[in-house]
């Protein structure tokens, strides 16, 4: 009986600690943050299409994400934010295999570099308190991008004559435009934890791209062209936050 009761106690203060704690911390409500946070990038539409067919098709697989973002709210619950982000997709290379058309015996092997994407973008949010802890920003951004594409090689034979064919990668600048939300628990006055989603979209082209290609011993042969290519991805990130000015003082 005694086991149980000093449980049931030590629950119960457990219970109000915690109500104190949120109790406080909505007393203390903070109007800027810096947030780090790094994850995962995932290609979405034509960026992950896999149809080498396609003009379109980026043909990235899922890469990693790192963010660094401020924000400050001027009025009530709306705010401005401003976030740099980079992020990093692998081309699939087997996928290049696809676009060959291969004799019984011809051997062929694909490589390909990463897709490189980086933005800086800004925008309102608006800032959304459920607890003393628990608090959600939704936010719209738009701003530039960079981005390089991969370099390719196809090396193999064709009748069992040896052949490559290369490309170089380039690199180019857009408008990005995008949007998410993130989810924030306040651990301190001025540390909170969170997760984040962003959607990222720019339609880039690429120019002066080099093809090159050898049969044998033969001459390699080059040429230039050009490629446009529609960049979105969405990021899930997670990271710390610091929190600071609140209605009293600047920190």
């Amino acid at each position: 009986m005694k086991r149980i009761f000093l449980t049931a106690l030590a629950a119960g203060l457990a219970t109000v600690s915690f109500a104190q704690r949120a109790f406080i911390l909505a007393h203390q409500p903070k109007k800027g943050f810096i947030t780090l946070a790094a994850g995962t990038s995932l290609p979405v539409g034509d960026f992950g299409c896999q149809t080498v067919s396609d003009p379109r098709a980026g043909m990235a697989i899922q890469g990693v994400a790192a963010n660094v973002a401020v924000g400050y709210q001027f009025l009530g619950p709306v705010g401005l934010t401003a976030r740099f982000e980079q992020h990093s997709n692998a081309l699939k290379a087997s996928s290049l295999l696809n676009a060959l058309v291969m004799n019984d015996g011809d051997q062929w092997s694909a490589k390909a570099g990463n897709w490189a994407v980086s933005t800086l973008m800004g925008g309102p949010y608006v800032h959304i308190p459920f607890n003393g802890l628990l608090s959600l920003d939704a936010r719209v951004m738009a701003g530039r991008a960079s981005a390089t594409c991969p370099s390719t090689s196809l090396e193999g034979t064709v009748d069992q004559t040896p052949m490559w064919v290369k490309t170089t990668g380039g690199s180019s600048t857009a408008t990005s435009f995008g949007g998410g939300v993130t989810l924030r628990y306040r651990v301190g006055r001025s540390v909170s934890f969170n997760v984040n989603s962003d959607y990222t979209r720019a339609n880039f082209r690429f120019d002066n791209l080099t093809s090159t290609a050898q049969t044998g011993n033969g001459r390699a042969q080059s040429g230039f062209y050009s490629s446009d290519q529609l960049i979105s991805s969405v990021t899930l990130t997670a990271g710390v936050s610091i929190l600071f000015a609140n209605r009293q003082r600047p920190f």
